[in-house]
Parts: structure tokens; sequence; C-alpha cells
């Protein structure tokens, strides 16, 4: 399988490729943010390619020889693995794989490397969290939360007649979605969303997002909808994220 470069390790009928280590670190980075990094669509293609045989030929030996790998090795590696197995195995007998010792350890180890980097439910694939689900743990115990300041801690300018307040914005991209705060004629506070129409047509557009009779309560949803800090936000609105930034 020349187009992983390195070694090869026997697997089965084929081969894991020795280098299978970098690249599943490199694949786990890709997974987790496609923007950030260096693995290309055509790499991609050669990597599915290359281990879909290996892997629904003999998923065991498939799943044991790709623990044996990634295990010592943790982080990205095991993450990337987790993410090889869903790509390449979700289509065939679920339980086969679902009650594979190896899967499970691949599972634990990836688990335990998003809850320890502070990922939040929100970053967390669905199988992932039927997965943390399945083996006990709930949306409370996930990672460690903080405490929703009260109405009389927390700091919150008031809106002056006709304002209109930028809170937040998501990402880092100039054209990045932002949220904004005002008042309503009813007296009610309305978050807004202003964002490009689509990906064809830059334009941007508003549109009331959530809504609350006061700017506390309006806060305190904004902040749990986005579960951990954006790119920029206000520094009054920074108390009511209920998670800190994940370190990955």
């Amino acid at each position: 399988m020349g187009f992983f470069g390195g070694g090869q390790q026997q697997l089965g009928g084929g081969v894991l490729p020795g280098n299978i280590v970098s690249v599943l670190e490199r694949y786990g980075q890709y997974e987790w943010n496609p923007q950030a990094n260096t693995m290309g669509i055509g790499e991609l293609g050669n990597l599915m390619a290359g281990l879909y045989p290996i892997a629904t030929a003999d998923p065991d030996r498939f799943l044991s020889d790709l623990a044996t790998a990634v295990l010592p090795v943790g982080g990205w590696a095991v993450y990337g693995a987790s993410r090889l197995i869903w790509e390449l195995l979700s289509s065939t007998n679920d339980s086969q794989v679902l009650q594979n010792p190896a899967y499970i350890a691949i599972m634990d180890a990836t688990i335990e490397f998003l809850r320890s980097n502070g990922v939040p439910p929100m970053r967390v694939r669905p199988y992932e969290w039927n997965y943390w689900l399945g083996k006990g743990g709930t949306i409370t115990s996930w990672v460690p939360t903080r405490r929703t300041p009260s109405q009389a801690e927390a700091q919150i300018t008031a809106l002056r007649p006709g304002e209109t307040r930028r809170v937040a914005q998501l990402t880092s991209q100039s054209d990045s979605n932002v949220i904004l705060v005002r008042q309503k004629d009813d007296g009610r506070y309305a978050a807004i969303i202003d964002a490009r129409q689509s990906d064809e047509d830059p334009r941007r557009s508003q549109w009331e997002w959530k809504s609350a009779d006061s700017l506390y309560e309006l806060y305190a949803e904004i902040g749990l909808s986005q579960q951990t800090p954006t790119y920029w936000y206000d520094r009054e609105l920074e108390p009511f994220f209920p998670l800190p930034p994940p370190r990955i």
C-alpha cells in the first residue's frame, strides 16, 4: 500500500501500513477541523480505498491491530482510529463491531481524549455521545460546568433606546455569523443573527433567533446555546458560557 509510505505490517488478508499512527493523527485532525490541516481530499480517498477491503475482510483482526497501534499513543491517533472505524465499518454488522473489545478500548480512549480536552457536548458526534450515554454518562457529568451568575451578580449594561449591541462573533472568518441584541417595541429583548444569506450569496441578512423578558435571561440563553466562548464576545457575556474554551 505504497500511498502511505514507510513499512508495512501484516493484517489478516491485507496489510496495515507501518506509519498508520502518523496517518491517523493527521486524519483525526482533519476530521476535527478540515480547514486547519494538510490532509487533502486525494490522500483521504486513498486512505479509505486502501483500508476498506482490509477492514471489511476481517473486522476483528483489523480492530485488534488498530488498537495495538494507537492505544499506546492516544490523542489524535486514537481519535483518528475511532473516526476510521466509523467510516469503514458502520455499515457492517454493528453488533460484531460494537461488542469487540478492541473497539470498546478505542472508544473509551477517544471519549477520554475529548473530555480531557474540554470538548463541549455540541462538538461530540452522535455515535460518540450515544456511546457515552450507554456507559452511564450524562450531559452534566461530561465535563465540569461553571455556575451561571445570578441576576444580582451579573454586570450587564442597559441598552440605550434604539441601540443594537454586538455581543458575539462565532468564528475568526471575516464573514462569520454575528450575534446582536436589541430591545423590541413590546419591551422584550431579542438576539439577532447577522449572517450571509448562503454560501453562494455573500449578502448579509438578519433574523430574530431568541427573545426574553430581560437582557439577563437573553444572555443566559445565548451562553447556554454556544456552550463555550465564541471567537469574540462582549466581556459582559463571558460569565454566561457554561464551559471554558476546548483545548483542541
